[in-house]
């Protein structure tokens, strides 16, 4: 035995090695079972060779263990990387475990957010000691997902409903530092009847569908609208598209997407010319329509040949009472006629 002030290292007949610290209290030790032991080393030449388990005093596992393994009998038992920082009332303190790839560093960390809570942080180095919070998982289950900046580009998932979106938000800066966000979510709680589902960017503009139907609806109330231009020509604009039809899609490389199968659809181009509100350009210079917007010249081009019927009909209709006084008027002249030759 090899005894010091501060410890005693004891190796016993058994295999076994045990560090005991002053007064007595056990610090490492190394047994056949690891039973109640907070640290096991397993001896040379035995199934435990090579491998460190440690275990909280309430496990009771004997079994031989492959590798290397962190076991406690109840949560908050086994390893505890602690920060006690300015006291427990202090927010922001990390509990860190660090990793280093020659010069690229990341962490997993523990942050005290507030009283009893905190937030787990996956931070990776994006360049020299510029560091990113690239997944959180904050104290309500909420997870986040950032980009190259902490207000850059980010993907939360919203676990609660009390905080008044339950669901998937994006978040992407431009130059000037301004953000656009969109986000999909549920607006009614599990058994409370209604469960509407909403696609809708920052300024709350979107589509939802709602429970039992089958489409989507869109933001359309009157009061969000201004400036109305009524469409013109509707009938003309309709009848200057030629490609109504069926076709084959096919990818950006040529190839076809169909597999056998035909679609339905005009052409965005032929659209554009006559409505070109319904029409976008991606960064490729490809074209996107919107299918409703033509639901809208249609409804109006209906209008105008509604109001083309209303005036042929008032027109028949005066035609009608001046071909009525005409067969009067010949009625009488043949009458007359009748009564001249008679004479």
């Amino acid at each position: 035995m090899v005894t010091s002030p501060t410890f005693k290292f004891t190796h016993s007949t058994d295999g076994s090695v045990t560090l005991v610290g002053d007064p007595g209290n056990t610090k490492i030790t190394t047994t056949s079972t690891l039973v109640g032991a907070a640290v096991g080393v397993g001896p040379t030449g035995s199934s435990y060779s090579k491998k460190l388990h440690v275990r909280g005093s309430g496990s009771t596992d004997t079994t031989p263990q492959s590798g290397n393994g962190l076991n406690g009998a109840a949560l908050g038992e086994g390893v505890v990387i602690h920060n006690s920082g300015a006291g427990s009332s202090s927010t922001g303190l990390y509990a860190n475990l660090d990793f280093r790839a020659y010069d690229a560093d990341g962490r997993i960390a523990y942050v005290k957010t507030g009283s009893d809570a905190g937030e787990f942080q996956i931070i990776t180095e994006k360049s020299s000691n510029s560091f990113v919070p690239a997944l959180t998982v904050g104290s309500t289950g909420d997870v986040t997902m950032t980009g190259d900046a902490a207000s850059d580009t980010w993907l939360k998932i919203n676990a609660q409903e009390a905080q008044g979106v339950q669901g998937i938000q994006f978040w992407k800066t431009d130059a000037s530092g301004s953000g656009w966000k969109w986000k999909m979510f549920n607006t009614n709680a599990v058994g409370t009847g209604g469960h509407d589902f909403h696609i809708e960017e920052c300024r709350g503009l979107g589509v939802k569908i709602t429970a039992g139907s089958t489409s989507w609806s869109s933001a359309s109330d009157e009061r969000l609208k201004r400036d109305w231009t009524l469409l013109t020509n509707a009938t003309h604009k309709l009848r200057q598209l030629t490609k109504v039809g069926t076709y084959e899609m096919l990818s950006r490389s040529g190839e076809s997407l169909a597999n056998g199968i035909r679609l339905v659809g005009v052409s965005a181009q032929e659209v554009q010319k006559v409505l070109p509100e319904a029409v976008s350009t991606d960064a490729g210079g490809y074209l996107s329509l919107r299918y409703q917007d033509l639901m809208v010249l249609g409804l109006r081009a209906t209008q105008e040949l509604s109001d083309e019927v209303v005036t042929l009909r008032q027109t028949n209709a005066r035609l009608e009472e001046a071909n009525a006084r005409l067969e009067a008027q010949m009625a009488a002249l043949l009458t007359r006629v009748v009564a001249l030759e008679a004479k």
